[in-house]
């Protein structure tokens, strides 16, 4: 599922750039986070095929969301990504104390993001069917490319475990812990899966 953007010229021809074309969809999924880290991706859709690549990643605890708003329109900037989709956590739409959220920190911070479903396990099926591969007239074929640009993501992918007991309700089959950039890129699935 790894493709190679800066080392593979096949990319650079096809894509013009380091990255998915500018024209095709692209959504930012944001797990937001203090104790454990904030997990930020990015995906595009290949309108032709409907492949997801996730080209690019954040990952960092104990910043402000001002702090990782920065970070990701600077990101984009780099990356002449001009117009995102921005979805996030549903959570981070609860009120705190002073009746602010984290939504509406980031809100301020310049990205309105769109509230995310929360439905953990059907949301790792999904991820799980795109990541199936299947053979097809280009040898092996999935629907789910994650650039080496994203070791991260590569390492919390490889990692992500089920529990081991069989009686845990489904939202419990997973350990919930390392998986900031899944649980980003979760959410961007659902979101791309609405796209025409």
């Amino acid at each position: 599922h790894i493709y190679s953007p800066f080392t593979d010229p096949k990319y650079l021809d096809w894509w013009g750039g380091y990255y998915p074309p500018y024209d095709w969809p692209h959504i930012v999924g944001i797990d937001p986070g203090w104790g454990h880290p904030t997990g930020v991706v990015w995906c595009a859709l290949d309108p032709d095929t409907q492949e997801r690549y996730y080209y690019m990643e954040h990952k960092a605890g104990k910043l402000l969301p001002e702090d990782h708003a920065e970070i990701i329109l600077s990101l984009n900037q780099s990356m002449g990504i001009v117009a995102p989709i921005y979805v996030i956590d549903s959570q981070a739409r609860a009120t705190d104390q002073k009746g602010g959220s984290v939504w509406q920190d980031y809100r301020d911070s310049g990205i309105v993001a769109r509230l995310a479903t929360k439905k953990l396990h059907e949301g790792n099926i999904q991820l799980a069917r795109l990541m199936r591969v299947t053979e097809g007239p280009y040898a092996k074929e999935t629907q789910f490319h994650v650039s080496s640009e994203c070791p991260m993501f590569i390492e919390e992918i490889g990692e992500y475990q089920h529990r081991q007991k069989s009686d845990v309700a489904q939202a419990e089959l997973y350990v919930d812990k390392k998986n900031d950039i899944i649980s980003a890129a979760r959410y961007t699935n659902w979101e791309l899966s609405t796209i025409d």
